[in-house]
């Protein structure tokens, strides 16, 4: 169950509302450096050469970028993946697909235009998984890959772990 402040109920409810929910993802990386920051909203402008526009929150900036999110379907047959489909004109992107052969790891979060210091909802730990891109989109796939990786039950009945079963 997601708890969230009474601001943002009053907003979810509101008949018209007078904030607006903006996602932001941060992207990191060993071989980054810095983490890759993008909002899905365009609240401030961040600088005017370039001209940058983004969010601000808990002082970090995060750059925009025209994106579209989509949330896991509910299918047992296949494994959840939040996929996130960006423009492709900003190339700041780029290096979260290209940093090696591990994945980059990101965090998705929720806050509010009224209040982009507190975050209403947050997802850690979120792997890469794929990153298809062409001239004009990039669409990064996003998975808790190691949950899925990992056996059920955690280890096999053999006589080298459960010895006591085989005598």
């Amino acid at each position: 169950m997601i708890t969230m402040s009474l601001d943002a109920r009053a907003e979810l409810s509101a008949e018209h509302a007078g904030g607006v929910p903006i996602w932001l993802f941060t992207f990191t990386h060993a071989e980054l450096g810095t983490p890759i920051r993008i909002s899905s909203d365009r609240t401030i402008r961040l600088s005017i050469d370039p001209y940058i526009l983004g969010t601000i929150s808990r002082g970090e900036e995060f750059v925009w970028l025209p994106i579209e999110m989509t949330l896991p379907a509910d299918d047992e047959e296949t494994p959840p993946q939040v996929r996130v489909t960006a423009d492709a004109s900003d190339r700041s992107i780029f290096p979260v697909i290209r940093a090696s052969g591990e994945p980059a790891e990101c965090r998705i979060e929720l806050v509010w235009s009224f209040s982009r210091y507190l975050v209403e909802f947050a997802v850690d730990h979120l792997e890469v998984v794929s990153a298809p891109y062409d001239e004009s989109q990039v669409t990064i796939n996003l998975s808790q890959e190691a949950f899925w990786r990992e056996l059920w039950p955690t280890r096999r009945f053999t006589p080298t772990w459960f010895p006591g079963l085989h005598e």
